[in-house]
């Protein structure tokens, strides 16, 4: 009897009725995913009760744990980044916190970083100068509008009030500010009717 196995959706020959998956691996999947949250808790209680055996475990098979830390992550990427943008969105005040909690050290780590570096930048910089040039005229030339304004914010934040200089070198503010003649109009008096 033809069935379609129920974790993977692969067809096989069913050997009896109570047969639903195709093989064990997929049963043992399907197992595991029914009952995570009961084998969580269950490990969560035997860690706390066992703290010693975790960490011996842990520092013993490190290199085990990485690789299968590392091929769980690439199979299930996107899911997982998926999760990280929502939680992300919904909680938009915990990812400020931590960004302003490891602003320091990560600008240490970066530039620690770049230090180390420096030499195998500037050799891929000569070695690509010429496509790299390509690259930021391909950018520039696609995000005019939105380089037009990023400039102009910056301008309005760093804008220094442009202060006007008579003949003699001296602030135009200072000629304001000078006392009267007598019988000779203030700069001010003049413009006030205008």
């Amino acid at each position: 009897m033809s069935r379609r196995c129920r974790h993977c959706g692969k067809v096989f020959e069913s050997r009896h009725k109570k047969h639903h998956y195709c093989r064990q691996k997929c049963y043992q999947l399907a197992f595991y995913a029914a009952h995570r949250d009961e084998f969580a808790k269950r490990g969560a209680a035997y860690r706390a009760a066992h703290p010693g055996h975790a960490a011996a475990y842990n520092s013993a098979n490190a290199e085990k744990i990485a690789k299968r830390k590392a091929a769980y992550y690439l199979a299930n990427r996107r899911r997982i980044l998926k999760q990280q943008v929502a939680y992300r969105a919904a909680h938009p005040e915990i990812n400020a916190a931590y960004r302003l909690a490891h602003r320091d050290e990560w600008a240490e780590y970066h530039a620690a970083y770049r230090a180390k570096h420096r030499k195998r930048y500037a050799a891929h910089r000569a070695a690509h100068r010429g496509k790299m040039a390509k690259y930021q005229a391909a950018y520039r030339a696609a995000n005019k509008e939105k380089i037009a304004k990023r400039k102009a914010a910056y301008r309005a934040a760093h804008r220094k009030p442009k202060v006007l200089k008579n003949e003699k070198g001296k602030p135009e503010a200072s000629i304001r500010q000078a006392k009267p003649v007598a019988g000779i109009a203030t700069l001010d008096a003049v413009l006030k009717p205008i």
